[in-house]
C-alpha cells in the first residue's frame, strides 16, 4: 500500500505539535510554581549549542508549515519572536489550525517540482523531499525525555571533564 504525502506528513505533525503543546503547558506550570522569570525560561538552552526554547518551538512550527509551501497556499502570518508562554501556545494553535485546513488533494501529486529556489539550488525533485526534511527537523527539535534523562556518552564525558575535583568525587560516590 502506497503512502500519500498528506497521510505521511500532516497527521504526524499534528501529533508532534499536540505533544509539544502539552510539554509546554507542563513547563509553564512548573516555571510558575518555581516563580521563574518567563523571559529567562524561554531563552534557556538544554545544551550550549542548541537553540533557545522559544526558537525551537518557532522552528518546529515553521517546518510544519512546509506542507503549505508545497501545497502552494498562503501561510498564516506569525510573529518573528514569542515573548510569553501564551504567544508560543498561540503559534502552535495557528499551525495546527492551518494543518487541519489542508486537504489531501492539495499535497498529493506535487512531485517533480523541477525549479530552482531563490538560493540557486535545485528544488525537490521527488514527491515530499521538502516535507521529509521538514518532518525530520521538526521531530529532532522536540524535547525527548530519553535525551534529557540519558544523554549520549560523549556529553557525559564532557560534563565530567568540567567538574572540579571535589565535585567529581562526590558524583562518583553517588553513582556507586
Amino acid at each position: 500500500m502506497a503512502i500519500s504525502l498528506y497521510s505521511g506528513f500532516v497527521p504526524v505533525c499534528l501529533q508532534l505539535l499536540g505533544g509539544l503543546k502539552t510539554v509546554l503547558q507542563k513547563a509553564e506550570e512548573h516555571a510558575t510554581a518555581q516563580k521563574w522569570d518567563t523571559v529567562t525560561v524561554l531563552n534557556l538552552r538544554l545544551y550550549p549549542d542548541m537553540f533557545t526554547l522559544e526558537r525551537q518551538v518557532r522552528q518546529v512550527c515553521s517546518h510544519a508549515l512546509g506542507s503549505g509551501r508545497v501545497a502552494g497556499v498562503a501561510l498564516p502570518s506569525l510573529p518573528d519572536q514569542d515573548n510569553s508562554w501564551a504567544e508560543m501556545q498561540s503559534r502552535i494553535d495557528k499551525t495546527v489550525d492551518f494543518l487541519k485546513g489542508l486537504r489531501p488533494n492539495q499535497l498529493d501529486g506535487k512531485g517533480r517540482l523541477g525549479r530552482h529556489g531563490s538560493d540557486g539550488w535545485p528544488a525537490a525533485h521527488d514527491e515530499g523531499a521538502e516535507l521529509s526534511v521538514s518532518l525530520r527537523n521538526a521531530a529532532s527539535r522536540l524535547p525527548y525525555d530519553d535525551r534529557v534523562r540519558h544523554p549520549p556518552p560523549a556529553r557525559r564525558k564532557h560534563r565530567q571533564a568540567r567538574l572540579s575535583g571535589l565535585d567529581a568525587v562526590i558524583i562518583g560516590r553517588m553513582r556507586s
